[in-house]
């Protein structure tokens, strides 16, 4: 996604560099170049509002994962003691190996991808940013 971003925003500039060297060059400009700025326009705010939604829906998932993983481990350290004080009672007896392996590689496994959906998130998120100003421009090129 965040390579999407990165290739639309070059495009755009480009043909807005170009769109902005054809209204410098000539005091008034054609109805070809007014056409061309308005269809990049619509595109732009198109793909913007994609973006959008793409960034509206991995905040939900980030969000989800990070709820998630929170549940688990706060979980998984109140069943360890739990376990760990029952067990306790009876000498030399100690939760199944096994049981507290498998639970603290859920915890490190539901970090890692928490960890994993935050960071592109934050990618996406600035990529989106950046578009803001993109669009910015071009509104400013339509009006004059």
């Amino acid at each position: 996604m965040h390579a999407g971003i990165k290739s639309h925003q070059k495009y755009v500039q480009k043909q807005y560099n170009v769109l902005l060297k054809a209204r410098l060059a000539h005091k008034k400009t054609s109805a070809t170049t007014e056409k061309r700025l308005r269809d990049l326009t619509d595109y732009h705010k198109q793909m913007v509002e994609n973006f959008q939604h793409e960034r509206s829906i991995h905040l939900r998932v980030t969000l989800f994962f990070a709820a998630l993983t929170l549940i688990v481990v706060i979980g998984t350290g109140t069943l360890m003691g739990v376990l760990q004080l029952g067990w306790s009672w009876q000498e030399g007896i100690t939760p199944p190996l096994l049981f507290t392996v498998g639970t603290l590689a859920l915890d490190l496994i539901l970090v890692v991808l928490t960890l994993a959906y935050i960071r592109h998130y934050y990618r996406l998120e600035n990529g989106v940013q950046g578009l803001y100003e993109l669009t910015k421009k071009l509104y400013e090129l339509n009006l004059r």
